[in-house]
């Protein structure tokens, strides 16, 4: 199945295929979605920003990871999760 991430700020968005949920990206999936949804070196939006919601899965949890990568330095990954009716996860 896919799932469409997007940027209020920049007004972009972005599909992705994933198969469950929760579902953490992938590194090609990372940069994909930093590239189509903002891409500017200096920007501070955020990347992923404002409300989640994809018409296949609902409303949608995104949560910025760290990941540090051989070198040591800290790359981002994001976690996405299924929310409940008033936004928070559905984690037990």
């Amino acid at each position: 199945m896919a799932l469409t991430l997007k940027n209020d700020f920049h007004g972009t968005s972005v599909r992705l295929n994933i198969t469950t949920l929760p579902h953490t990206l992938s590194p090609g999936q990372c940069r994909r979605v930093r590239r189509v949804l903002c891409g500017q070196l200096d920007c501070t939006c955020g990347v992923v920003r404002g409300r989640q919601y994809d018409i296949e899965w609902g409303l949608l949890i995104v949560t910025p990871e760290p990941n540090p990568d051989e070198f040591g330095k800290a790359h981002h990954t994001y976690r996405i999760e299924e929310s409940d009716r008033d936004g928070s996860s559905m984690r037990g």
